[in-house]
């Protein structure tokens, strides 16, 4: 668990300055221990019926996706690599599905030919070209039909669905798609997965979309005769990051679930009903650990200069939102001290939009400190312009009652060249062309 003892934070009963003085900084360190709990609580709250299905794109390590391949019920892949990851950390493809609104042909082929669990197809041209590749293999895929909504996700912070959108087949057309379907021999649509959208908070919420996306699948089934065998409802269940929020409460989400479930389940006894989450299993598991190499005072303006920002973690930088909030951050080895002072903390990069957090109520700081910034288990890393300005790529680590693993190394200078082609271009004579015309016309 991650915890405060004495003055210091403890991330999965190691200290943070144990951490960092056996990884090095800036650094993630995620508690395993964190991830077990919020699995957990959503396995306790909703029917045994539903499968939890884990979105990969939170947090797509190939050590924390093993220590969630034995305890969900199967993986949600949206690229080739995550595909190739899943596999690696465990998940067999009869427990993967992959979903993406621009899918290649070289990822339909390759979904196909390992015969995952179900493809999760986003418009008509992608329906038919997965069912001639299948035809070219000899295979059959099951496929679910993304639906764009007409409904609206009024809780949620990051909407998916209700308006025009990339994302799915609109509601409106979606039961002569599933007509025209039945007539394909290579791609068999099994049911429809809707994904209203993310970081949803209230409970009420969840449970009512949830309700919707259950009575569309079930009037689809009895206005087109499609036998719904997959119902994917997506999840979107959010964690606090901010001042003012309060935690999803699972429990209550739980009760209100059995409630209605037990009704549609009795229309369709032989369907599998699949929930997607992310965030909420694995964000409140991360700690984003980074050093304070200088501070300073600008125009009555006090700021923390830090050896990692938002090349590492975006997410806190508010980027592209109207509200400017941050993650909590605290000092992890003064956890106890008073609060007494507004400090900015910002990062190693040049732009003013490298700040983790502004005007955050902070004890006095000093070079040295650690500065930790809370809740980064999800969309950290691998959601950051990484590559931009060249600097180290973070060590990662997986803590687990008292032990740690490093399970990402810190990238080397030399790295920066990887993937790279070091091409000479013969320019010495048109520079000297140019030299030779500049100093003419200065005669």
């Amino acid at each position: 668990m991650i915890d405060t003892r004495g003055n210091e934070l403890y991330i999965g009963g190691v200290a943070a300055s144990s951490l960092v003085r056996e990884y090095g900084e800036p650094m993630y360190a995620y508690d395993a221990e964190v991830i077990e709990n919020q699995y957990g609580k959503v396995r306790a709250a909703v029917p045994p019926e539903i499968q939890v299905f884990y979105s990969m794109k939170a947090n797509p390590n190939v050590s924390i996706v093993a220590a969630l391949s034995r305890l969900v019920q199967g993986a949600e892949v949206s690229s080739l690599r995550e595909l190739y990851v899943a596999q690696r950390a465990g998940f067999s493809p009869n427990r993967i599905i992959f979903v993406g609104p621009s899918k290649t042909e070289a990822e339909l082929r390759e979904a196909i030919s390992k015969r995952i669990s179900c493809l999760v197809v986003e418009s008509e041209e992608e329906l038919y070209l997965s069912d001639a590749i299948a035809s070219e293999l000899g295979l059959t895929i099951d496929v679910a039909l993304r639906i764009n909504p007409a409904f609206d996700a009024a809780g949620s912070k990051l909407k998916m669905g209700g308006s025009a959108r990339q994302f799915g087949i609109d509601e409106e057309i979606i039961e002569g798609v599933i007509r025209k379907a039945a007539s394909l021999t290579h791609a068999r649509v099994i049911g429809i997965q809707v994904y209203l959208g993310t970081r949803i908070l209230d409970h009420e919420v969840a449970w009512k979309n949830t309700r919707y996306v259950l009575e569309l699948g079930r009037r689809l089934q009895e206005e087109t005769g499609l036998e719904m065998r997959f119902i994917d409802f997506g999840g979107g269940l959010g964690v606090p990051y901010f001042a003012g929020e309060k935690d999803f409460d699972i429990e209550r989400f739980g009760v209100e679930f059995r409630e209605f479930f037990a009704e549609y389940r009795k229309t369709m006894p032989n369907t599998r009903f699949v929930m997607e989450l992310g965030r909420y299993l694995v964000a409140e598991s991360g700690v984003y650990l980074t050093k304070v190499q200088y501070v300073k005072t600008s125009r009555g303006q006090k700021f923390v200069l830090a050896t990692g920002g938002m090349n590492h973690h975006q997410a806190t930088t508010s980027i592209g939102t109207l509200v400017k909030n941050h993650f909590p951050i605290e000092v992890l080895n003064k956890m106890c001290a008073e609060k007494t002072e507004q400090i900015t903390v910002c990062g190693p990069l040049c732009t003013p939009t490298d700040v983790l957090g502004k005007a955050v109520k902070m004890t006095d700081v000093e070079p040295g400190d650690i500065i930790g910034v809370l809740k980064s288990g999800a969309y950290g890393l691998t959601a950051s312009p990484i590559k931009f300005l060249s600097h180290d790529h973070p060590v990662e680590a997986l803590v687990y009652k008292g032990r740690s693993f490093l399970i990402r190394e810190r990238s080397s200078v030399e790295s920066i060249l990887d993937n790279q082609t070091l091409v000479y271009l013969d320019i010495e004579e048109k520079r000297s062309s140019s030299a030779a015309s500049m100093a003419a016309e200065s005669l």
